[in-house]
């Protein structure tokens, strides 16, 4: 792999670059372009490649936990503004109070793996879900029988097949042109 960061040996500086962006919210499509790549390049790295993925996930993670502990240090001050503001008669405020303990449109923090063999599992479950339940027989309880039996069974090989042959799940053999 050309170019490789000795932060993540996995990984190009490129592709560190991308994470970086995507990580503080800079869309597909602008991250391509910053970078002068295909947008498909870059949708294939977040989707097909687990070490991208994992370190796309710790990424975000990681500057999730630094805005919660930046909102935690606001969280006693708040209290007292929005408990001003009820006392007040501010019916606007109780909604953000609802908010605030997730009862009501609470946003969830970022999911999945953030190492490596992490997202490979997951995404080795994915493909033996799509290959166990993917084409639905005449029979869906013997399917989900059977299915539930052979899931853990296939994602262990798909996961070994993965760690074989990780080129052919991470498509780093295909080349795209920029603009496409």
């Amino acid at each position: 792999m050309p170019y490789s960061s000795p932060i993540h040996p996995k990984l190009t500086v490129q592709q560190l670059n991308a994470i970086d962006l995507l990580a503080s919210g800079v869309g597909v499509v602008k991250t391509a372009e910053v970078l002068g790549v295909n947008r498909h390049t870059i949708t294939r790295w977040k989707t097909r490649n687990p070490f991208f993925m994992a370190q796309l996930n710790s990424r975000r993670k990681e500057l999730w936990s630094e805005a919660h502990e930046r909102l935690r240090g606001m969280v006693t001050k708040s209290l007292d503004v929005m408990e001003a503001a009820l006392d007040s008669g501010d019916s606007r405020i109780a909604v953000e109070v609802l908010k605030a303990v997730n009862i009501y449109g609470g946003v969830p923090a970022p999911q999945g793996g953030t190492s490596v063999d992490a997202v490979m599992v997951e995404k080795a479950e994915q493909y033996a879900k799509e290959l166990l339940y993917g084409h639905p027989t005449g029979d869906p309880q013997s399917q989900a029988l059977y299915g539930s039996k052979m899931l853990p069974i296939m994602t262990a090989e798909v996961f070994q097949d993965m760690r074989d042959n990780i080129e052919k799940y991470t498509g780093d053999d295909e080349d795209e042109p920029v603009n496409s």
